[in-house]
């Protein structure tokens, strides 16, 4: 068994790879969250296991962080069992000195076993949750010290770095909430993604931020959205318990061994 670092991805490459994912959908119903489903050479490291006959039984790939390096691993059928995972795994630790890191999809039990075994452990949870018109719960939150008449929320449109474009979408709506002549937090959403619900340290659990995200939810279904979407993880339990409050659901979870 030869282990090749895949540095451009021909037609062959790609047709090899394309094969050995439909084996392992075929027979999981599921594929590990490859960092390259689609667009392979969108990789920043991609590690093969190939057979003397070139068939490609076994990859790899990474994506890398500033101190950590996002791990998927993904083997044929037929040879698990027989070390190519754990292979892979060593040759990439030996060729980097980042900290592995492994994203796994909720219900992949098989995954979660194979680095149970290698001795990782789930760190935390990241979570999609979403909200649809239909189950808002139009909650109003507690009021907010010193009052809430010194409370507003302005919102403005501006265009996105072309580097964090949406595909569908350059446009960003920036919600500011302003305590008296201060803005004290802000909000940002992106075709119906929310993100960074933030308020300054020393105000927090005052109930500005559930304020602020009130105000975003209506103004967003105001503007004819049906539906909102936002990532979090299971270590921020603040920010869960206030999202469910409003009527969001986990709708996807992705664990992170490391």
């Amino acid at each position: 068994m030869d282990y090749i670092w895949l540095k451009t991805f021909t037609e062959e490459n790609q047709a090899a790879i394309d094969r050995l994912k439909a084996v392992c959908l075929s027979r999981d119903d599921r594929l590990p969250l490859l960092n390259l489903p689609e667009q392979p050479e969108e990789c920043d490291g991609c590690l093969a296991a190939v057979t003397d006959a070139f068939e490609i039984v076994g990859i790899l790939t990474a994506l890398y962080g500033e101190k950590t390096v996002e791990v998927c691993v993904l083997v044929h059928p037929e040879y698990r069992g027989s070390g190519i995972g754990t292979e892979l795994l060593h040759r990439l630790i030996l060729s980097t000195k980042k900290i592995p890191v492994f994203p796994v999809a909720a219900e992949d039990t098989d995954a979660k076993t194979f680095l149970t075994y290698i001795g990782k452990r789930e760190m935390w949870r990241e979570m999609l949750m979403t909200l649809s018109k239909e189950n808002y719960s139009d909650e109003k939150p507690k009021a907010a010290a010193p009052g809430k008449k010194q409370l507003r929320v302005t919102c403005k449109t501006h265009s996105v770095p072309e580097k964090e474009a949406d595909v569908t979408s350059d446009r960003q709506m920036r919600y500011t909430l302003y305590l008296g002549p201060v803005p004290i937090g802000h909000c940002l959403v992106t075709e119906g993604c929310i993100s960074e619900v933030w308020i300054r340290g020393m105000l927090r659990q005052r109930g500005y931020g559930s304020f602020l995200l009130r105000t975003v939810i209506r103004h967003q279904f105001h503007l004819g959205r049906r539906s909102l979407v936002l990532h979090v993880t299971n270590l921020n339990g603040a920010a869960c318990a206030l999202y469910r409050r409003y009527g969001f659901e986990v709708t996807e979870e992705v664990a992170y061994y490391f």
